[in-house]
């Protein structure tokens, strides 16, 4: 029988960051069940003890080897991050030396760091390197979190993540437009290392459900005639509503379902003249597909940045899956290419007159095509084996 491949993840989180649980969880198993890929976890961030718990819980679920340790946040965050890395660094060589990993999977900058600080000490020989780039993390933290381009800081971020994608074996990223920036900045790079994976979605989980579409427009007064925006996902700076709440000026039959953590954005942003027509819901991750079933038209418009050629929102899946077209924003990674053309997707480079007429034309059967379209690009199935090729599975 054929020995079972290996592979170690390593992510820095925030302390109340869902992605590990909600896009890595299932992709891993996914993987595990088709390729019998056995991962392990290892996961930096400041989240609470109970949070923790909850995290390792799911992990035994999906039967991942969850491995958390806390980051030091005071006092200076900075160099509070790189001491957390540095005091864990022998624990985690001891692991990697244990476990016989196939694969080292870091994701992103400051695990980057960590496997910096061993790299002398792995047997490259019989481990193979895969750094997740993980969009354009340093180019995102310039656009929107006051980072300054050619501060100390900045080259330092920029040094890590270019002796990371010198040394991986291959390097994993969600658009081709990613792989052209790094090629430009690094034009020693092979773009054979390259591989665009998929942000998948179980389509079993997301899909429309018209008991709870009934129940919610019920419960919320929605009229025949009327029209649910949905927004779900992070709200900020980064995320651009204006036009959303433009074009609900302009037409008094649209309402606006907020899902998010974060209500305090959107009570201090949102025009006093809409509050009525706005609904703020913060569900469970397993609660999304009954909202998203509720609605008419999923939002993905972001900001306009550099940054945003990296990007593959994860929502974007989740929409589609449950039937529902999108406005979004055609900067976004590949998705020009992937969604222009298509009758279920509206590119926001449009005035909002002709998005207007286009929501209200469309077709009672739009939720066929939309969800047919994420089962043909954004499905679990499809981020397993983009996954799976990246890997040699």
């Amino acid at each position: 029988m054929e020995k079972k491949k290996k592979l170690l993840f390593i992510t820095w989180d925030s302390g109340t960051s869902n992605y590990l649980e909600t896009l890595f969880f299932p992709i891993f198993d996914a993987l595990s069940q088709k390729y019998g890929l056995e991962v392990s976890v290892i996961q930096f961030s400041w989240a609470d003890k109970s949070e923790v718990s909850r995290i390792n819980h799911l992990a035994e679920k999906a039967q991942i080897k969850y491995f958390h340790y806390s980051v030091y946040r005071k006092p200076v965050a900075s160099l509070a991050a790189i001491y957390s890395l540095w005091i864990r660094r022998k624990v985690v060589l001891k692991l990697i030396r244990s476990q016989n990993f196939d694969w080292i999977m870091p994701r992103s900058t400051m695990p980057a760091l960590l496997i910096r600080f061993l790299a002398r000490q792995i047997n490259w020989n019989a481990t193979r390197l895969a750094f997740d780039a993980d969009g354009l993390p340093i180019q995102e933290r310039i656009d929107f979190s006051r980072l300054k381009k050619g501060s100390g800081q900045h080259r330092f971020l920029v040094k890590i993540e270019k002796e990371m994608l010198q040394k991986a074996d291959i390097i994993l990223t969600r658009s081709n437009a990613a792989i052209d920036w790094h090629l430009k900045e690094n034009r020693e790079l092979n773009p054979n290392k390259f591989f665009k994976v998929i942000n998948g979605r179980d389509p079993q989980l997301f899909q429309r459900n018209e008991n709870s579409r009934t129940t919610f427009r019920a419960k919320w007064g929605i009229r025949a005639d009327e029209k649910v925006l949905v927004h779900s996902g992070s709200l900020g700076n980064a995320y651009y509503l204006k036009p959303v709440f433009e074009l609900m000026e302009r037409d008094s039959r649209l309402k606006l379902l907020i899902l998010s953590r974060n209500s305090s954005w959107m009570e201090q942003n949102l025009p006093l003249s809409l509050k009525d027509r706005v609904m703020s819901i913060e569900g469970a991750f397993k609660e999304i597909q009954a909202y998203l079933s509720a609605a008419d038209l999923g939002i993905c418009l972001r900001t306009p940045a550099p940054s945003l050629k990296g990007l593959a929102p994860i929502k974007l899946g989740e929409y589609l899956l449950c039937g529902l077209p999108v406005w979004l924003s055609p900067e976004i990674g590949d998705l020009r290419q992937e969604l222009g053309g298509q009758e279920s997707c509206f590119l926001a480079d449009q005035n909002l007159d002709q998005i207007l007429d286009w929501l209200m034309g469309l077709s009672p059967e739009i939720h066929l095509e939309a969800r047919e379209l994420g089962l043909q690009l954004y499905s679990l199935e499809q981020s397993a084996m983009s996954y799976g090729r990246a890997l040699g599975c």
